[in-house]
């Protein structure tokens, strides 16, 4: 739920919710940052979704995701704020 006008809820879409809508199931950690939002699921892949002005996805682009991409694998933990994201890989 919540605001969505950059992508960060992940469903395809630019609404806004005010109810909860399903986007992915076996997720392990969700990490909003602002603009963008990180999704580690339980096999260890990240996957990010959002604005992207400024590369904050860091997939090598700037251009804004409404559904979750695929970003890494073997990722442990992840972590994100206003404009950036952070994700802990299993080789440290």
């Amino acid at each position: 739920t919540g605001r969505n006008e950059a992508g960060q809820l992940g469903d395809g879409t630019t609404t806004s919710r005010v109810d909860w809508t399903r986007v992915n199931s076996s997720v392990a950690a969700v990490a909003p940052g602002g603009d963008a939002t990180l999704t580690l699921k339980t096999d260890g892949t990240l996957w990010v979704h959002g604005w992207n002005q400024f590369g904050s996805l860091g997939n090598g682009s700037t251009t804004r995701r409404l559904s979750p991409v695929q970003l890494a694998t073997s990722v442990t933990a992840i972590a994100a704020g206003y404009g950036f994201g952070l994700g802990l890989k299993t080789d440290g």
